[in-house]
């Protein structure tokens, strides 16, 4: 009886251990993912300031031309 109880024990644990394993490798992954998006949306806001420091160049040099412009 108590080496039964040993090996549900043994087995138990063995199940939690596995459990732990998978769950740390979910939260490695949500991280990764995390980093993953954060380094996205800086490049965006990189994109975005590039964009708008091209377009606001590209108004004051058509304000500057003496022709007229559809922009």
């Amino acid at each position: 009886m108590l080496g039964a109880a040993s090996t549900g024990l043994r087995a138990a644990l063995t199940g939690l251990g596995a459990a732990s394993t998978v769950l740390g490798a979910a939260l490695t992954g949500l991280g990764a993912a995390s980093t993953g998006l954060r380094a996205a949306t800086s490049g965006l806001r990189a994109s975005s300031t590039v964009l708008q420091a091209a377009w606001s160049r590209l108004r004051s040099v058509s304000m500057a031309s003496p022709q007229s412009s559809p922009l």
